[in-house]
């Protein structure tokens, strides 16, 4: 079921915590994102004015004061077009849709890579 979310982005240059609350490097340029009571490693499929995007809660925040309840990586925000606060829908993807074990294959060069 979708949900709406009230969010910004985070990872433009103002001084961050090199790891995010679940111990991860942060990665500005990833598809995470922080939300203060989701469990880590939930995956959100995201929607906004047409663009799709799937990130994975990695963080907590943002604070309460500022009414926002979720936070994304730029990397999620430019995927989704956010450039400053926004107004987007989402679903919790249930772990029974998560894609861990399966076998990627590129053509080039000729790679094995599971994730």
């Amino acid at each position: 079921m979708s949900q709406p979310f009230y969010t910004s982005w985070y990872g433009g240059g103002e001084k961050l915590n090199r790891y995010t609350a679940s111990g991860q490097e942060f990665r500005p340029e990833g598809f995470t994102c922080a939300h203060r009571t989701l469990p880590m490693g939930t995956k959100l499929e995201l929607t906004h004015k047409g663009r799709h995007t799937v990130v994975t809660v990695n963080d907590r925040g943002p604070a309460a004061w500022t009414g926002r309840n979720l936070d994304l990586s730029r990397g999620a925000a430019q995927a989704l077009g956010v450039s400053g606060l926004a107004h987007i829908q989402g679903r919790v993807i249930p772990r029974s849709e998560h894609t861990r074990g399966i076998t990627y294959r590129f053509v080039y060069p000729l790679v094995d890579m599971k994730f």
